[in-house]
Formats: C-alpha cells, structure tokens, sequence
C-alpha cells in the first residue's frame, strides 16, 4: 500500500511539474496525454526526475522514466505538426497576398483555378507564337473580364458558348503550359499589357469564312502579331 502511495505521488508530481514546464499532462484513467505545448524537456525537470529516481525502488523508477519517455515522444510529434501547419500559414499567406497583387496590377480578381485556366487556352490558342503573341492573348481575356460587356471571371469569358476555338476542337482540355505560356501569363497579370484594349483575336487563315466577315465589318482592327489579327 505505502509503495502503491508513494508511486501514485510521484507520478502525480511529475505531472504537475510537466505542467509548469510546458509538457504534456498525462491522464491516469485514460492513458491518454490530454495537453501540449511545443517546447524541449528542460535540464530542470531531468535533474529533479534524477532525484526522485535515486529515492525510489527501481521499479518505481523505471515507470517514472517510461512516462516521461512517453511524454517527450508525443511533443516532438505534436512540435512536428506545429510546424508543418505554421508552413501551410504561411504559404496560404504568401499565395494570397500574390493574388491581391494581382489584383492591384491588373484589376482582376482571380483564383488558383482562374489561372490554370488562362494559361491552358493561351497554350491552345498561341502555344506556337512568341513569348509577345502568348501575353497578348492573356491580355484579351483579361480585357474581356473588365469589360462590362463580357462575364466578369476569367472562367466564364473562357468557356462563353462559340468564343475559343479550342474548346470545342478539344485542343483546351489536351493543352499542357509551357513555361513561357506561364511567364506570359504571369506578366500580363502583373499589368504588362501591349494589346491597345483588344476585345477580339482571329487567324484568318483558319477562321470560318463567315467570322472573318463578321469581324471586318463589326470591329476596328489594331493590329497584328504573327498569325493573329486583333480587334476592338
């Protein structure tokens, strides 16, 4: 009985003591280790483990060491996830402050999706033109996207019924970004814009005869870049 006392005591005082030194508080009845926080075993508490060792039977001992063994295991478990969830803060920040970035330089609001978007039709639309030709077909969508006449997400404008070509030959849904479709992308987001305001782009050598028609009658042609011809 006494021996019985004094170990539920002294397991009773390591407890408190993890408590005050930031370790974990272990539950008797539920085995279980019921608070944490993120900090090392201090010298302070290994010293007064020592000597509560020395005063005690070796069996006595032996649990006390295992307990604490127990408890320091799981802090470095819970100091892990700490970690590894301040990391995940932290880019989350980081991605959403490029966004409102973004948002500042170009006047769009975009998200994660809405870029992939818009770099996989500039890649079906310009992946074989220069890096110029690629930016200037991010500049139309985004145009498009600040124009009142248009849907006002980058999602819509892209997948508006008989607007891109790739979307209904299929080639939008195969188009893989290169990295210069990417560095486009990013560039016309960030404000780089050289389209003069162009809502409209055609190749006339693979345009239907009657869009072709429609665009010279209807639009004010700008200019042209390689294959395309842009208009307002």
């Amino acid at each position: 009985m006494k021996n019985t006392m004094r170990k539920t005591k002294v397991v009773r005082g390591v407890a408190i003591f993890a408590i005050s030194t930031g370790l974990s508080l272990w539950n008797m009845e539920s085995q279980e280790v019921v608070a944490l926080a993120p900090v090392s075993i201090e010298s302070s508490l290994k010293s007064r483990v020592q000597l509560w060792q020395e005063s005690l039977p070796a069996a006595d001992a032996a649990s006390v060491t295992c307990k604490i063994k127990k408890l320091d295991h799981v802090r470095k478990i819970r100091v892990r996830q700490y970690e590894q969830e301040l990391k995940r803060i932290r880019e989350e920040n980081a991605r959403r402050k490029r966004m409102l970035e973004i948002c500042k330089y170009c006047g769009v609001n975009i998200t994660d999706s809405d870029r992939v978007i818009l770099e996989k039709i500039v890649q079906a639309e310009a992946g074989n033109q220069d890096h110029q030709g690629k930016l200037l077909v991010a500049n139309v969508i985004l145009n498009r996207v600040k124009n009142e006449k248009f849907p006002s997400t980058i999602r819509e404008v892209v997948f508006a019924p008989r607007q891109f070509s790739p979307i209904a030959d299929g080639s939008y849904a195969k188009a893989c970004a290169s990295q210069d479709t990417k560095k486009a992308v990013d560039e016309a987001l960030h404000g780089v814009d050289g389209s003069q305001g162009a809502l409209y782009f055609m190749d006339r050598r693979y345009a239907d005869g009657g869009n072709v028609s429609w665009f010279d009658r209807s639009l004010t042609r700008l200019f042209q870049h390689q294959g395309h011809e842009f208009y307002k």
